[in-house]
């Protein structure tokens, strides 16, 4: 990767439709790569499944009981393997947007910027997977068990979590603290 972007820096400058022409195959690139990162989470959808669930199952170990799922209504089920299929696809395909873009803008960068590209992209990449781990693993196991707690305890009433809202609640948490880790890059 390094020596591509190397190469890259060395090549002749281009003219501005030039510019475009590459920009439009970095776009293309990054879609085929989200196409192909869907479509892999789309022939693994149980197991994307069985990962997504994996919060709920650790709220449900912390209780000592069940929580069920249920669907609202009959399209649901398709909602929700196109939505995760596409969530999931689009966070897999990051790292290789990042990669094509990165090699877009390695020529225009001056010797001391490219040396800040490469660990730039890593560090964004793995504080992005941090970010997504500690809401997999901490965050939403306990905002589950105790969003649970408080219903069962103070209420006094049985959740019955709709489907289409959990899944949405995981994917677009994992995204978006995920997302939020990156903060400190932008210093």
């Amino acid at each position: 990767m390094l020596q591509k972007l190397k190469d890259m820096a060395a090549d002749k400058e281009m003219g501005f439709l030039d510019h475009l022409e590459e920009m439009r195959w970095v776009i293309i690139k990054s879609l085929i790569a989200l196409f192909v990162c869907c479509m892999g989470t789309f022939f693994f959808f149980s197991y994307v499944n069985d990962f997504l669930l994996g919060p709920l199952h650790s709220a449900e170990a912390m209780l000592g009981q069940k929580i069920p799922i249920r669907m609202a209504n009959f399209t649901s089920p398709i909602f929700i393997i196109l939505y995760m299929v596409i969530l999931s696809g689009f966070a897999l395909a990051i790292p290789f947007t990042a990669y094509f873009v990165a090699s877009f803008i390695a020529p225009a960068l001056t010797k001391s910027e490219k040396k800040v590209l490469i660990p730039g992209i890593l560090s964004a990449i793995l504080l992005f997977f941090i970010g997504a781990a500690m809401t997999y693993y901490l965050i939403l196991p306990l905002g589950l068990y105790f969003s649970t707690n408080i219903s069962a305890q103070y209420l006094q009433t049985e959740m019955f979590v709709d489907a289409q809202s959990y899944y949405g609640l995981v994917c677009m948490a994992i995204l978006g603290i995920g997302l939020s880790f990156e903060v400190p890059l932008l210093q």
